[in-house]
């Protein structure tokens, strides 16, 4: 196969079927590891981390397609492929975290479009270093992440 024909039959693949992109776009220069797939994430849903952090950087991810074709794109997998995409830029936790699915006519047609997106950061010492990854890996699903409630509030 030709590499024309390659790509012809991957952009017709997209069009059919419907894509999934997710992407890290890097807000710092601060150099982190990538962790391994699955790691454990602190979830910040109010307020800030509990620990000096920076962010660095947003993730986002968005998949589309044929109604029919996206059975199972949901909140949860956006928020799935959303912590697996921070595990590999190295975070240690998200923020700011927003997920949406939507069903919308296209001509005769149903299109389903599912969108996630958080900052991610890493906690840092007193100088603004970033600290070693926490460890450990969740039970259950391998990018379940932990959630931490806000801190100082009843």
């Amino acid at each position: 196969m030709t590499a024309a024909s390659l790509l012809a039959t991957v952009v017709m693949g997209c069009a059919v079927a419907g894509c999934v992109h997710t992407g890290f776009a890097r807000t710092t220069g601060l150099a982190v590891p990538a962790r391994a797939p699955g790691c454990s994430l602190d979830i910040v849903f109010q307020g800030p981390p509990p620990y000096p952090y920076v962010v660095i950087g947003q993730v986002m991810t968005n998949a589309s397609g044929p109604e029919i074709l996206a059975i199972g794109q949901n909140d949860v997998v956006a928020m799935r492929r959303v912590t697996e995409a921070a595990c590999a830029a190295g975070a240690h936790g998200l923020m700011n975290i927003a997920t949406s699915s939507e069903r919308v006519r296209v001509g005769k047609r149903h299109w389903k479009t599912t969108r996630g997106a958080a900052m991610a950061f890493v906690y840092v010492d007193a100088f603004g270093r970033p600290l070693s990854a926490p460890e450990g890996r969740l039970r259950g699903s391998p990018a379940s992440p932990t959630c931490s409630a806000p801190t100082g509030q009843n």
